[in-house]
């Protein structure tokens, strides 16, 4: 391949790439690690939101075995000897690596990794944002987000949640909370969440924007980037984040990422296209 190679941050993100891309059937639901698993679960229960929104805990195990028995998928993915695949951070155990006989080089940089903690805290805050714009599902991206927040919407969020059967998660009934309100010319019929209106009104704006930028006629690179733009816009303008300043650098150590992620597209392409995904 002349040199051409993979760049993950992690083991993990190397295995759901791969696993994303030889799929047969686009997989776009949310990938979670094994450690957070039990806590997602806790969440869902109180927030009434069914699971079928993200990946299980076993997903890429599973999906390993299934590409065994595909010859065509089995004879792309063996391709990937011919390819330099290096991960950040510490040699671990991947599943799906582990099966195929792939051994990506560990560069075992944790200690100098460019993501402090703070840094790490921006982009948790980034991805509370742009995983509900995606898919209003995720119920866990937004417990965090307003647990951080404005923790005092959570509890009636939820109740409201209760009252529909778990046929609208805590999301869905954000929405339509604020939707209702903006119509009825009023801050809503709760007492909490009518006092914390303007910044339930402030989310539901900036998500209904990164989904609208998705909908549009943009590459999809160009509306990533536009997303994270307005999301990190919304996070600086939040009181309680004004001394976070890595909100600054946030943007582009994601823009830096996102170029990544395309370079592994690129590269991986024209070793093994998939176009036998549907």
């Amino acid at each position: 391949m002349g040199g051409a190679g993979l760049q993950f941050v992690n083991i993990q993100e190397c295995e759901i790439f791969l696993v994303r891309y030889f799929s047969r059937e686009f997989e776009d639901r949310a990938f979670f690690l094994p450690s957070q698993i039990d806590t997602l679960k806790t969440i869902e229960k109180s927030c009434k939101a069914a699971s079928s929104w993200r990946m299980d805990s076993d997903h890429c195990a599973s999906v390993a075995l299934n590409f065994h028995e595909v010859p065509e998928v089995k004879m792309l993915i063996n391709k990937l000897s011919e390819v330099d695949i290096q991960c950040g951070g510490c040699k671990s155990v991947s599943t799906f690596c582990g099966h195929f006989g792939i051994v990506p080089k560990f560069m075992n940089d944790e200690e100098r990794d460019e993501t402090g903690s703070k840094m790490r805290q921006c982009i948790d805050l980034l991805l509370c944002l742009l995983s509900p714009a995606v898919d209003y599902r995720d119920v866990w991206s937004v417990a965090r987000f307003f647990g951080r927040v404005c923790a005092k919407v959570l509890p009636p969020l939820r109740r409201r949640a209760e009252q529909t059967s778990g046929h609208l998660n805590i999301m869905s009934v954000l929405l339509s909370y604020v939707m209702t309100s903006v119509l009825d010319g009023t801050g809503g019929d709760d007492p909490i969440l009518s006092a914390n209106f303007a910044v339930l009104k402030n989310f539901t704006d900036t998500i209904t924007k990164m989904t609208d930028l998705l909908q549009d006629d943009l590459h999809p690179t160009v509306a990533i980037r536009e997303m994270v733009t307005t999301a990190v816009t919304y996070l600086r303008s939040l009181k309680c984040f004004t001394g976070l300043t890595e909100l600054c650098k946030v943007q582009k150590f994601v823009t830096k990422q996102l170029a990544n992620i395309e370079a592994n597209f690129a590269t991986l392409s024209a070793l093994a296209c998939n176009d036998y995904q549907v």
